[in-house]
Order: C-alpha cells, then sequence, then structure tokens
C-alpha cells in the first residue's frame, strides 16, 4: 500500500518496504561526493558545518574520512562494512556520524584518553522512544521542508504541528536511520527544534530559538543610564 502526501511537482510517498520499516522517499536523483567542507572540518562541535553526498559508497572508506573531521586516528572495527547512501547539508560532524552509523548498524566513540581515538564498532542496542526508533529512508531533494517533516511524523504514526515558516526547501538524503536521527538532521539543516506534546500523540516542531548578544550601542545606552543616575544621586546629596 502506499499513499501519496502533498502536492505536485514534490511527491512524497510512503509505503511499508519491509516487516516493521518504514520507507519515506520525496523524490530526487543521487550523486556520489564527499564536499570538500567536510574535510574542513574540526571536532569543536562549534565549527563550521558539513555536508554530505553519497550514493553507495564504500562505508568504511566513508568512516574514515572523519579522521579529518575529528582529528583523531578512527579504528573501524573488520564487522563494520557495507556501502552507505546519505545526503545532509549543514549540520555537525556528529550529526552525520550519527546518521551513518543508524543506517549501516554501527556505533561510535570519540575516546577523552589521550592519544585520542574514533571507535567504530557494531552495533548491539538501538534507540528505543516510543516510535521514534522507526527505521525510515528519507530522500528529500530540493522539497519543502514542512513536507519532509510530515513524512517523518507519519512514519512515527504521529501529526505533525508546526510553529513558523517552513516552507523552505530542504536537501536531506538518509537510508535506514531511525525516524529522531532524521528529525535530528532535518533540524540542524533548518534550524529548528523538535518535541514530543505532552499527550504524545503529535511531533512539534519550530524554530529554534536564538541568542541576541549585547550590541556595543546597547551597552553604550547603559553606561549612559548608569551616569544619570550617580549625577542624580549626586545632586540629591548635595541638596540635603
Amino acid at each position: 500500500m502506499s499513499r501519496t502526501i502533498g502536492p505536485k511537482p514534490y511527491p512524497t510517498t510512503f509505503r511499508r518496504s519491509l516487516p516493521f520499516r518504514r520507507s519515506l522517499v520525496a523524490g530526487g536523483l543521487l550523486t556520489a561526493a564527499l564536499l570538500g567542507a567536510a574535510a574542513q572540518a574540526a571536532p569543536e562541535e562549534q565549527r563550521d558545518p558539513i555536508s554530505l553526498d553519497l550514493a553507495s559508497a564504500d562505508l568504511r572508506d566513508v568512516l574514515r574520512t572523519f579522521e579529518h573531521m575529528t582529528e583523531s586516528p578512527v579504528d573501524v572495527d573488520p564487522r563494520v562494512e557495507g556501502k552507505v547512501t546519505v545526503r545532509l547539508e549543514k549540520v555537525r560532524w556528529s550529526t552525520a556520524l550519527d546518521a551513518i552509523c543508524e543506517g549501516s548498524g554501527c556505533t561510535w566513540e570519540l575516546t577523552t584518553t589521550s592519544p585520542r581515538r574514533l571507535k567504530i564498532r557494531p552495533r548491539s542496542t538501538g534507540l528505543v522512544q516510543e516510535g521514534l526508533d522507526t527505521p525510515v529512508d528519507l530522500i528529500a531533494d530540493g522539497v519543502p521542508a514542512s513536507e519532509a517533516l510530515t513524512a517523518v511524523a507519519k512514519a512515527t504514526g504521529r501529526e505533525l504541528s508546526l510553529d513558523g515558516d517552513f516552507s523552505a526547501p530542504v536537501r536531506v538524503l538518509l537510508d535506514g536511520v531511525s525516524a529522531a536521527t532524521a528529525l535530528k538532521a532535518l533540524c540542524e539543516s533548518l534550524a529548528c527544534e523538535w518535541a514530543l506534546t505532552r499527550e504524545g500523540n503529535a511531533l512539534r516542531v519550530r524554530p529554534a530559538p536564538r541568542s541576541v548578544p549585547v550590541s556595543g550601542e546597547a551597552r553604550d545606552v547603559s553606561g549612559e543610564l548608569r551616569e544619570r543616575l550617580r549625577l542624580s544621586l549626586d545632586l540629591s546629596l548635595a541638596e540635603a
């Protein structure tokens, strides 16, 4: 059984392909390339986001590229092998690694002892969260973000509640990851945040709050105000 969600020209197909596995497709073509920005990303999460565009790439080769991103040797277990298809735009390297490992059955750990190493091992247990562990394939190539979010929400059996404008196009390709990881990748690309409603029957997505730095002008105004208060206090004391 399949059904189409959303107007053309951005068809979104929702289908059951295997027991306990749902696939989401939002139209698009794949190319095999690891963007140069990925190789320049540093381990600190504050660094620039990276982008991935891979189609049936060798999993072990892809995992080894994270040596440049984490500035640490990569230790890949021999049991971790296969092909990976993933497209992500402007996400942290850790989110990209989460998506790759969830779709490939592996886990990763960046050790804190010296010398630091990135360890990749087979996954023994998966994410378990009220339907958010549902495996999904998501192919969104320039479709409205609201359509991709709706597809993921439906995969978990929930309605979607959007607070804000999510009409901007999004490009994400994920193969066999959990719905939670798909949401994380989408929200990092869209600068949004998601949560389940209190009743748990709906998925709420809204723009992530932005911190507003105090400008120099604001600091000057505060200083001027303090100076006026000081002068006013001096005058009051003089009159007394």
